[in-house]
């Protein structure tokens, strides 16, 4: 009987995996730390509320056309 993929081969797969998750997990950290710290820093507003935004519908929703006054907050 033939084995289609060696054991080490196994080993190694199991490990790309591993370091896949923990660097996805990683990235989901410094998201979720990044984007508080960035609204406690500062406030936004539409540089153009009555423009309308324009959507691209693919795989993700993407909006083109929104911009966005960012003003520094006194942060204590």
């Amino acid at each position: 009987m033939h084995r289609l993929v060696s054991p080490p081969v196994l080993v190694q797969l199991r490990k790309l995996d591993t370091n896949r998750q923990s660097g996805k997990n990683i990235a989901l950290a410094e998201i979720c730390k990044f984007v508080p710290q960035f609204y406690r820093a500062f406030d936004d507003k539409l540089a153009n509320p009555e423009k309308e935004w324009k959507e691209h519908n693919t795989w993700f929703v993407k909006q083109t056309g929104v911009l966005v006054k960012l003003s520094k907050r006194d942060v204590v």
